[in-house]
């Protein structure tokens, strides 16, 4: 008798400590602006900020690039609180990119950032990411 409150005790606390790991980062669902701002190594200006919007979920956390190769694959994502970090590998036309980022989501708005590095060279973008929701989808 013992044994079995002992462990519907521990069950109970397991389920408790769990809950919150599985919520999710604290973000909003629906229509976000995103700005991307690149620096390519070896080049000494920045390149202009790109706006675009996207439609983020809790089962798509991951903002896209709309100028980066179609053919991506997420092939690892970590969700550690607010924080989203993932490793991407795309191919175009024989050349495989593969990148790596993070962003902290804060409720309507997030902040991170994305390392590019293009396979058969040494050019690297680095690149900020900020995003704000507008509303919801459409």
């Amino acid at each position: 008798m013992m044994e079995k409150k002992l462990i519907l005790l521990l069950v109970a606390v397991l389920i408790l400590f769990s809950a919150p790991a599985c919520a999710g980062p604290d973000m909003q669902e629906g229509s976000w602006e995103i700005t991307i701002v690149s620096e390519i190594s070896g080049m000494a200006m920045q390149m202009p900020a790109q706006k675009h919007t996207q439609c983020l979920s809790k089962m798509d956390l991951i903002p896209k690039d709309p100028q980066a190769p179609q053919n991506c694959d997420v092939i690892e994502q970590r969700i550690d609180g607010n924080m989203v970090s993932w490793t991407m590998e795309c191919s175009s036309g024989g050349v495989k990119t593969v990148s790596k980022g993070s962003i902290v989501y804060i409720g309507d708005s997030f902040s991170g950032s994305v390392d590019i590095a293009i396979g058969g060279t040494d050019m690297k973008v680095d690149s900020t990411m900020t995003g704000r929701r507008l509303g919801p989808c459409k």
